[in-house]
């Protein structure tokens, strides 16, 4: 990595949306500081290419590119039932 702080040595920290913007800006900062990063994105090629770009800069990566469905049965549903309201507020 050609800047190191090592601010996060011995830290993971676990990064959602890291397949692209400020998800991937901040994977890359975060390995970049020492960090092991865990890296999720329901976009699963840009999040393995944010993991081949961390790894290829000597950044510490210790997941595979995932999404919240991945390990499931079905897919996730697309809005919450109107039983799960809060205050007033329903999904």
């Amino acid at each position: 990595m050609t800047t190191s702080y090592d601010r996060f040595t011995d830290k993971t920290a676990i990064v959602t949306g890291a397949g692209s913007g400020i998800g991937k800006a901040v994977a890359e900062r975060l390995a970049a500081e020492g960090a092991a990063v865990a890296a999720f994105d329901l976009d699963l090629d840009a999040t393995e290419a944010t993991v081949a770009g961390i790894t290829a800069t000597g950044g510490n990566i210790n997941t595979t590119a995932t999404s919240p469905t991945a390990n499931t049965r079905g897919t996730l549903p697309r809005s919450r039932p109107s039983s799960l309201s809060t205050r007033g507020v329903s999904a």
